[in-house]
């Protein structure tokens, strides 16, 4: 019963054994459950009751009085379970199996526990004062779920009342040392026959603009026919619930549909995850209330208004703090002054998701743009480089009213959370559109590879041009895994940001990898050929490294995000003591909690791994307790100095990141034409053979096998092993020349 138990969650139990034996019972029942789960101290139960104030005193005092201890002399050893306790069990395994977690940890223990009220232990909880849905609702934050309220609506905002931060699959295997193999992986996906029919009709436009030309219009950006027929067939509804006019489709699906869509054109997929990712589609299905949701979303999924994100501003990029656009209280409106920039689909007419300040607090409106320009409202013109098909301008307000009624409130912080949540959608939809994207680079390569000649033979034999084409399929393969990795966690209602943020950042260095050192390469000076679609369309290719969040800055989020649990556990009180005789912050964080960690020797950390009999998940779960290791080094060197330290953590970031996607691309089930394990091999190998210790295995002498395997990877590819591939539209070859015979 107990092989899926974690080791936290096994130690409950002996804990609770030890408990029973305390008051001599000769049973166990869930109050002695309820000792285990606060006495093991550290795991996600002890955490949340920690947070609503519940410590062994409290307990020992609400047990009293509810039972008598036992005689004097009763039996050691294992006691047998109350048929209650029986049924927490059970209970823990089913909320195990419906949060998708093939463990039980002590989280699960804890929700097994609140569904049996009529128990010790449920009462206990009761008469201090706790509701049980609200215990229940504090252990679905700290993990990182919450419940779906009303008509669509999530409650998800990234805010916790809580100190703690959920606990990702990644901050699981770092600093509990539980590598949970299902965490790492995605879900099979289910398409509803509406929402199929729905995407298969807005294939067929797309395929039919495209195969006509017509997909632009003169002045190369997307055509309003186009955009016309995709709303038609429901294309920018496919996020909205069906009672405001969409298909409710789960983001899983619809990522993985958008990657097909950028195989034809990544502007139409890339408009949809502006307009239902990140821009209003998502506020409003999230964070809106049943008469803004049943006002405005109709309209946006009809795609009678197409919607924008207006966070960006002249002075503020990735310092949100430097906001300026302000919305003043008039009457029944907002009067919004303040200018934005580099607004993707921003024309007159559409819907635009605004941050702005209320009263010095950035706050989210949903602005409905006047149909022409006025002048409290006209954009700001100017050339882009990347992004040529769409409109994507900026924009001055001097003085737009908006409705009061418009604006958005979430449950918990302030406006940046509903716009933190959108991009982390918006993130994991830049990954889906990359694999699509990087889907028709490679299919660009192949027809070149056959023809081009040197020294008598098509570089498609050389090994050189083997490993790009190799390289190319191992970098798509990893953005389908961690798109639909990011899409699954925020599906199942979690915050997913650290997930969005290695999706991101992986797909955007692979867009650039790939058009740089793949794909220039291989083409050589065709690639710049007025008309040849790598130099008309590089900009493109590299524009992801900074929007949506520079990628390196995003990393420095990433390891606040890293460090963030470790810290709050080690600096907040333990049952039972008080604030007051905590030590202060730098020294609770320096010396307590970093001189505690490395009293314990090399390798002495035990770490749970759920696929014991995988050998590359034990080395994977050995990468991240090493970089666990080296972050608390550094930080323990720095000291408060850390923060400073931007390369310092960029690069630890990095370095977790990329085993964070060995981990998924290992564990992943995304389908494939080539086998899995062929795709994986690289990536993984990249990860598990970081180690600072071995430098030799950093070398490109060590880097050969590797290197050999692409080229194999590359052979296959180009022996039409993947048929998508072949079936792609691409563009013919540029200047050829006579071959000869």
């Amino acid at each position: 019963m107990y092989e899926r138990f974690t080791d936290r969650a096994r130690k409950v139990m002996q804990l609770a054994n030890q408990e029973a034996q305390n008051f001599n019972h000769e049973y166990i029942g869930t109050e002695h459950l309820l000792f285990g789960l606060i006495k093991e101290g550290s795991g996600v139960a002890a955490n949340v009751l920690m947070n609503l104030d519940v410590d062994l005193r409290k307990i020992r005092l609400e047990v009293e009085k509810l039972i008598q201890g036992g005689p004097e002399i009763v039996s050691l050893g294992k006691l047998p379970q109350t048929p209650t306790l029986k049924k927490v069990i059970e209970y823990s395994m089913d909320e195990a199996r419906s949060l998708g977690h093939n463990y039980i940890g002590t989280e699960h223990i804890l929700l097994g526990m609140l569904r049996e009220q009529e128990s010790v232990a449920g009462y206990v909880l009761m008469n201090l004062g706790l509701k049980l849905e609200n215990v229940r609702e504090e252990v679905l934050n700290l993990v990182g779920y919450r419940a779906i309220r009303g008509a669509g609506r999530a409650d998800q905002s990234p805010a916790s009342p809580s100190s703690h931060v959920p606990l990702s699959a990644i901050h699981r295997a770092l600093w509990e040392h539980e590598y949970l193999a299902d965490s790492f992986s995605s879900s099979a996906i289910e398409i509803p026959a509406e929402l199929a029919r729905v995407m298969n009709a807005s294939l067929e436009v797309v395929q039919r603009h495209r195969a006509a030309n017509t997909i632009f219009n003169g002045e190369r950006k997307l055509n309003d026919a186009v955009i016309a027929e995709l709303a038609t067939v429901g294309y920018w509804g496919m996020l909205t619930p069906p009672e405001f006019g969409g298909c409710g489709g789960s983001l899983s699906a619809v990522l993985s549909f958008l990657t097909r869509v950028a195989t034809f054109d990544p502007t139409v997929a890339g408009l949809f995850s502006v307009h239902s990712c990140i821009g209003p589609v998502n506020m409003l299905v999230h964070f809106g209330s049943p008469e803004q949701q049943g006002r405005l979303l109709p309209p946006l999924a009809r795609g009678e208004r197409l919607g924008a994100f207006g966070l960006t501003e002249p002075n503020a990029g990735s310092d949100l703090t430097a906001l300026r656009t302000t919305a003043v209280m008039d009457g029944d409106d907002y009067v919004v002054h303040g200018e934005k920039l580099f607004i993707t689909n921003l024309l007159p007419g559409r819907t635009l998701g605004l941050v702005c300040k209320i009263e010095e607090v950035p706050a989210v409106m949903i602005v409905e743009l006047p149909a022409v320009e006025t002048p409290e409202f006209h954009l700001v013109r100017y050339g882009l480089h990347s992004l040529q098909h769409t409109h994507n301008h900026g924009c001055v307000f001097r003085g737009l009213r908006v409705p009061t009624a418009n604006r958005l409130l979430p449950p918990r912080g302030d406006g940046l959370q509903i716009a933190y949540h959108g991009l982390n959608r918006g993130r994991a939809a830049l990954c889906a559109n990359a694999a699509g994207t990087l889907r028709v680079m490679l299919a660009n390569m192949l027809p070149w590879v056959r023809f081009r000649q040197t020294h008598g033979a098509a570089i498609g034999t050389r090994e050189l041009v083997l490993r790009r084409l190799g390289r190319m399929a191992e970098l798509i393969f990893g953005c389908d895994a961690l798109a639909a990795w990011a899409a699954g966690v925020l599906d199942r209602g979690g915050r997913g940001e650290m997930e969005a943020i290695v999706a991101k950042t992986f797909a955007a260095d692979a867009l650039h990898e790939a058009a740089v050192e793949l794909c220039l390469k291989t083409h050589g000076g065709r690639a710049f050929l007025v008309g040849h679609p790598l130099g008309d369309q590089l900009h493109d290719y590299l524009a992801p490294s900074i929007y949506e969040g520079e990628n390196e800055v995003l990393l420095l989020a990433f390891f606040k995000a890293l460090v963030k649990p470790r810290i709050m556990r080690l600096i907040e009180p333990s049952p039972g003591e008080s604030e007051s005789t905590q030590p202060s912050f730098l020294k609770s964080l320096l010396k307590p909690l970093f001189g505690r960690f490395f009293e314990q020797p090399e390798g002495s950390f035990p770490t749970t791994v759920t696929s014991a009999n995988d050998e590359t998940a034990l080395a994977l779960a050995d990468q991240f307790v090493r970089f666990a290791r080296q972050i608390e080094l550094a930080m323990q060197s720095e000291q408060a100095g850390v923060a400073n330290q931007q390369l310092l953590m960029a690069a630890l970031a990095r370095d977790v990141a990329r085993v964070t996607v060995a981990a998924v691309v290992h564990h992943t089930v995304v389908p494939t034409a080539l086998d899995r394990t062929a795709l994986s091999q690289g990536l993984i190998a990249e990860a598990v053979a970081m180690n600072d210790q071995e430098p030799a295995a950093n070398s490109h002498h060590a880097d050969l096998p590797r290197q050999l395997h692409q080229c194999r990877l590359g052979e296959r590819i180009l022996a039409g092993e993947w048929p998508e591939l072949e079936a792609l539209a691409t563009t013919p070859i540029m200047q050829t020349y006579p071959q000869e015979n």
